[in-house]
Formats: structure tokens, C-alpha cells, sequence
């Protein structure tokens, strides 16, 4: 019964009637896409963002710190931005001071435009919101999907991800210290390869994706029923 569905990957196209079709992107904040082409922060080496959503992800918390005895060989050109949720947060700072790796740990990012555009790499589930963030600051990224997720949609979210070159992916029930390692050392040590994943990642982004939305939702309103610029005004 709908007029216009408005997909996020083409990859979907095909589940619905063509005519209805409009792959525009998830939006993301006006304030979000300006942001990101601040001056960067200075840094130590490359940037690892790690975050699990607001309340952080246990999973992801637990399988970094018991990577970070394979990190701590990179420490002298790794430093970590991790949003753990607050249960965590202690646990997992202790972690780094233990391995003596320059890492910012906080239970929240207030922040997450500086925080994307300091980054190299980032470690995070696969939503629909933070991937379009992930792919309109053009980041590589290693997605670990939410099992539980509705219909599977993470996991389907990351594959389209992955099969346009722009992510690795780690399915949960295949997660582990030194499989997460292994994929954060490849990626780091080849600069040709990172640099590839940002190209292809920041093709996917579609940072006017509410505007291109609001003008298809107007096309559908007859031209006698849409307001003037000076009524949107008043």
C-alpha cells in the first residue's frame, strides 16, 4: 500500500516492486557530515574506535582486552578510542594500563564526529545507523554483528558491506582474540590495502540521504497541497 520505499543497499532492491524503489541511503545528522572535515586531533600512529551502542557491547569489551596481549606488540604505533557502556568501564581500563597501550576509555562518546575522523580502523557492531556514519566518513572497519538482531538484518548489513570491499566481518559465534587480532594486524601493517577499504567505504556513504528522502516524499504531494517557501517559513 505504500508509494515509495527507500532502501539503504542495492542489494535490496530486488525484495520490492521496482517502480516503488529509491536507494538513497540511511540518513544521517546535517551536523554529523559537515563535522568530519575538521582538523584531526594529534595522534600516536594509527586510530582504533572500538563502541557496542549506547549501553556498549560485553562481547566486544571482553574478546578486546583479551586481545590486547597480541596489541601490546603494536603499541608504539597503536592508540585506541573505546566506548565500553558503564558495567565494563573499569575492567577494560585497566586492561590497556596493564599492556601500556595509549587508549581513551569512556562509557559514552559525546563526540562521535572527532572521534570517527581520528580514526583508521573501527571495531563496532553492524546497525543500520552506525554503518552509514562508518561509510559517509569513508572508515575501514571490522563489523561484528548482533546475533540476535531481527530478521538477521545485522549480519545482512555486513555482508553488503563486505561484498563491496568496504569491511571485514567477524560473525560472533566465530569471535575470537586472536581471529579479532589477526584482522586488526592485517589491516594496519598494509597501508595499500586500509586505504582500498576507505575508497570503497566512503563510495557506499550517501550523506544526502534526508534530503534526497524528503524531496521524493514532496514529488509525491500534488503541487496544489505543498506549502510555499514563505508558509514552510511561517
Amino acid at each position: 500500500f505504500v508509494a515509495k520505499i527507500f532502501l539503504t543497499y542495492e542489494q535490496s532492491k530486488n525484495l520490492f516492486a521496482a517502480e516503488k524503489v529509491l536507494v538513497t541511503g540511511n540518513p544521517v545528522r546535517a551536523a554529523f557530515a559537515a563535522g568530519l572535515s575538521r582538523t584531526q586531533e594529534k595522534k600516536v600512529g594509527r586510530r582504533i574506535l572500538i563502541f557496542g551502542g549506547s549501553q556498549g557491547a560485553a562481547v566486544i569489551n571482553k574478546t578486546v582486552v583479551a586481545m590486547l596481549s597480541f596489541l601490546q606488540k603494536m603499541k608504539d604505533k597503536v592508540s585506541v578510542v573505546h566506548q565500553t557502556g558503564e558495567r565494563d568501564l573499569a575492567m577494560v581500563r585497566q586492561a590497556y594500563e596493564q599492556y601500556g597501550i595509549e587508549a581513551q576509555v569512556s562509557p559514552f562518546i559525546v563526540d562521535m564526529v572527532s572521534a570517527y575522523t581520528a580514526s583508521d580502523l573501527i571495531i563496532c557492531r553492524a546497525g543500520a545507523t552506525s554503518l552509514s556514519e562508518i561509510t559517509v566518513a569513508g572508515k575501514a572497519s571490522i563489523l561484528i554483528p548482533f546475533p540476535f538482531a531481527a530478521n538477521d538484518h545485522q549480519v545482512l548489513n555486513a555482508q553488503a558491506m563486505v561484498e563491496a570491499g568496504a569491511a571485514a566481518m567477524i560473525l560472533e559465534s566465530e569471535l575470537t582474540a586472536e581471529k579479532l587480532y589477526s584482522f586488526v594486524e592485517s589491516l594496519l601493517d598494509d597501508h595499500q590495502k586500509l586505504q582500498d577499504m576507505e575508497v570503497r567505504s566512503k563510495k557506499l556513504g550517501r550523506p544526502d540521504a534526508a534530503a534526497r528522502i524528503v524531496d521524493a516524499c514532496m514529488q509525491l504531494v500534488p503541487k496544489n497541497k505543498r506549502l510555499s517557501k514563505n508558509e514552510e517559513k511561517s
